[in-house]
């Protein structure tokens, strides 16, 4: 009863023109593309800032060598809080849209506009998608609008780099064999642009520094990993001069990390390992992080770098060879047990790849044998002990074994060879252990050291059936010099008489040493 009737009908067509506007209007909004509402929605995004310190949870996932691990330690994702983690599905010929209006942007303002959107839309984990976008040219999009932007220097500029460098590391996030098909065709022809990029952003503070500097790193972890582009990298020195500077530099810890992943990867080849242990301060400054900094996940990383290094270099000038053992044997004594692993593993391929065994049981007055002793520590990472075993084991020849006693090694062996809860340490510790029966004789300081070791493993370990121990004291009664302290020496017959005994389980080779070793004593 309350309605307006229309009193004519010029009345009534105005009042249908005006309910047609309303019902149009939602439509018409609606109606806007995709790429239009994104253009202003990311208008007012606010980007969270990427130069914070590796927090302790995020360093769990953040010291992992691989792509995805490195592309989370730093959140730069251009969202709203509410959409972190929700990406939109892209039906399969969005990603020709984004990178097409990438390529039609002029103006710095359209360019922001498209970086935005392919900001967001490419700020994902899935290799396909990636395989696709970089297929579909989006690098080649995002170095027109990097040189464009380096060309109008100006007011804006490091943030439109920031968000070029930060959607290019994305693209990059590939299968290793699509990045490689990418290099061999375009992707070596932006490392020159990458660098100069870095070398501009060093001397720049604040988050648009870091982050873009971040993203080249990121995107050079990843070729580091593939042989052809790691091969020319390696021969770029200006770019090993930026490495070096930033591992010396004060930036953020996730920056120098980064830095000495690359080096980790780059180092898995013997000329390229040598190639960077001969560019000026390069290797100083990795041992210098390792040494001296402050957080345990920077000395962990940089113990990496200085491991993949030693797997892969066998000659060493005499003053880096000498600060290398140095900082090995301090971080023998780091509380990080990975750090501790990489130092064993250090030494123990240091003593596979070079003859210096001299040097090296001499060094500091048994400084490295002392940090051996340590790594075996049963608290340790089975495979820290068993490297640092197999170190001892690769040192001790006829030139180096009465030194070794010395540092009361063969009783910490012996200890091993029984005690130590892992299979293979245990092995490996009695493989040691016996090599020593082969090298020291009477007169020699330590024999009944020796002796003794070798009993206390036999009797020990009597219930095993696959001892070493008769084998090494039939190598010992082959010298009749040792043949009257044998016989003497409490245990040594008991353990070879129950060796020898036909209803034992040892093996035939054991029982045959065990009735050899008695036979040459009784000669005596």
């Amino acid at each position: 009863s309350d309605m307006v009737l229309p009193q004519n009908a010029d009345d009534a067509k105005e009042a249908r023109s005006k309910r047609e506007t309303k019902r149009e209007k939602p439509r018409r909004q609606h109606g806007k593309s995709f790429f239009e509402r994104n253009l202003k929605s990311n208008d007012s995004t606010t980007v969270a800032s990427g130069t914070s310190m590796i927090s302790t949870n995020r360093s769990k996932t953040y010291f992992k060598a691989n792509a995805s691990t490195i592309s989370t330690a730093s959140t730069y994702h251009n969202k709203a809080p509410l959409e972190k983690n929700h990406h939109r599905a892209m039906p399969i010929n969005h990603a020709k849209d984004v990178i097409g209006a990438l390529n039609m942007a002029v103006s710095r303002e359209q360019r922001m506009h498209a970086l935005r959107t392919a900001h967001k839309e490419f700020d994902h984990d899935e290799e396909m998608k990636h395989d696709m976008e970089l297929k579909e040219g989006a690098a080649n999009a995002l170095y027109q609008k990097l040189c464009l932007a380096l060309v109008q220097d100006g007011e804006g500029t490091d943030e439109e780099v920031r968000m070029i460098c930060e959607t290019m590391e994305m693209i990059y996030r590939v299968s290793n064999s699509t990045r490689e098909e990418s290099f061999d065709t375009f992707s070596k022809y932006l490392f020159p642009v990458m660098v100069r990029i870095m070398e501009i952003y060093e001397e720049k503070s604040g988050s648009d520094g870091d982050r873009t500097i971040l993203s080249n790193l990121k995107i050079l972890y990843y070729f580091s990993q593939i042989r052809s582009s790691a091969d020319l990298m390696v021969r770029d020195p200006d770019m090993l001069s930026i490495f070096t500077r930033i591992i010396l530099s004060d930036r953020v810890d996730v920056i120098r990390a980064s830095t000495m992943f690359t080096l980790s990867e780059l180092a898995c080849d013997d000329q390229n390992a040598t190639i960077l242990i001969e560019h000026p301060d390069l290797l100083h400054a990795v041992l210098q992080a390792a040494a001296l900094d402050l957080v345990a996940e920077m000395r962990e990383v940089a113990a990496r770098a200085v491991q993949n290094i030693c797997f892969h270099v066998s000659e060493w000038p005499e003053e880096l060879f000498t600060a290398l053992l140095d900082v090995l044997v301090r971080l023998s004594r780091d509380c990080g047990k990975k750090t501790k692993k990489y130092v064993s593993g250090s030494l123990e391929h240091l003593c596979s790849r070079c003859s210096n065994w001299l040097y090296i049981v001499k060094f500091r007055n048994g400084d490295v044998l002392g940090a051996l002793l340590d790594l075996m520590d049963a608290d340790e990472a089975p495979a820290t002990r068993l490297s640092a075993i197999s170190a001892i084991k690769t040192l001790t020849n006829e030139n180096t074994a009465e030194l070794i006693m010395e540092q009361g090694v063969v009783k910490s062996l012996a200890h091993a060879s029984v005690d130590d809860p892992n299979d293979d340490v245990r092995a490996k510790a009695e493989e040691a252990l016996v090599q020593f029966a082969g090298l020291i004789n009477q007169p020699m300081d330590g024999h009944d050291e020796l002796l003794s070791a070798l009993v206390y493993v036999g009797l020990r370990r009597n219930d095993s059936d696959d001892t070493l121990i008769a084998t090494a004291l039939m190598q010992q009664s082959l010298h009749a010099e040792n043949r009257e302290m044998m016989a003497k020496h409490d245990g040594l017959l008991n353990f070879l008489y129950e060796t020898a005994n036909p209803k034992s389980s040892k093996s035939i080779e054991a029982k045959e040493d065990a009735l050899l070793a008695l036979s040459y004593i009784a000669r005596r």
